[in-house]
């Protein structure tokens, strides 16, 4: 069954991090920890004081931001209503947040198949490396066994305490952030009856695709059972599996499953296409 979240309803929590600062979330949807497909969706609130040292990852992200002033590089702030993907192996940052950030934010495993690592796996491996060393502004500080102090980028280290081996980043497809002005796009008409889309980005080989769509009238929207697609409604209700949902909505359709949408005039949706990887 499709995986509905009306995030409204929700609390945020507080999330541990090793980065300095403070996040709240609140878990929208994932996949399958240790599969090549990988994913993770959720909404992130940053604090003021919040910051990283400029890194990179072996896995790709996408924010959106939904009431946001987080610098992610130098003079570039994912605004709200912004989209910005943050490429696999493209170094990033530093990032601030001067005010509350509230960011919807996916982190997937990228085109090279490397996976990304779950929640869980996460906060395992940062507890055991925290009784080894210590997590300071971003960076992971041990010594060995000599005494010979090592700095590390913290989620690398725990990327590699996670796997058990070398991190290996791949060469950019694309060699930096990406920042998508989402009401520069227009509305065009996207092959349904009733439903216009913006067509963001379709990205790398494996196919992601970043849309915004929205019903002009009452409709029915249905997902493709070979896709895995993701929906956050921002304006409107919809019907799905016998119930009503408004704003702040997140649907998550696997591979094989059928999902169908009823769609009232005004529903406005952010809807993207998962990576087509192997598990």
């Amino acid at each position: 069954m499709p995986v509905i979240t009306e995030s409204a309803k929700l609390p945020f929590e507080e999330k541990p991090t090793q980065r300095a600062g403070r996040i709240q979330w609140k878990e929208l949807a994932k996949g399958v920890a240790g599969a090549a497909d990988n994913f993770e969706f959720n909404i992130y609130r940053f604090f003021p004081g919040y910051t990283t040292p400029r890194h990179r990852h072996n896995w790709e992200q996408m924010r959106f931001g939904l009431n946001s002033e987080l610098t992610y590089e130098p003079g570039k702030v994912i605004s709200n209503g912004s989209l910005v993907y943050f490429p696999e192996g493209a170094y990033y940052g530093p990032q601030e947040s001067p005010v509350i950030s509230d960011i919807l934010l996916l982190q997937y495993g990228g085109a090279s198949g490397q996976g990304y690592m779950s929640q869980e796996q996460f906060f395992a491996s940062r507890e055991a490396l925290m009784k080894t060393g210590e997590f300071n502004g971003g960076i992971y500080t041990c010594y060995d066994e000599v005494g010979k102090k090592h700095n590390q980028d913290g989620a690398e280290a725990i990327w590699e305490h996670v796997f058990k081996k070398k991190i290996h980043y791949v060469k950019p497809r694309i060699p930096e952030s990406v920042k998508f002005q989402v009401d520069a796009f227009n509305w065009v008409p996207s092959g349904i009856d009733g439903v216009e889309e913006k067509l963001l980005a379709v990205l790398t080989e494996r196919r992601v695709t970043a849309a915004m769509v929205r019903a002009t009238r009452r409709t029915q929207l249905k997902v493709a059972a070979d896709q895995r697609q993701l929906f956050f409604t921002f304006k409107g209700e919809f019907g799905v599996a016998g119930k009503t949902c408004g704003p702040q909505t997140s649907i998550y359709s696997d591979r094989g499953e059928s999902l169908e949408l009823t769609l009232e005039p005004g529903w406005e949706s952010l809807m993207i296409t998962l990576p087509q990887l192997p598990n």
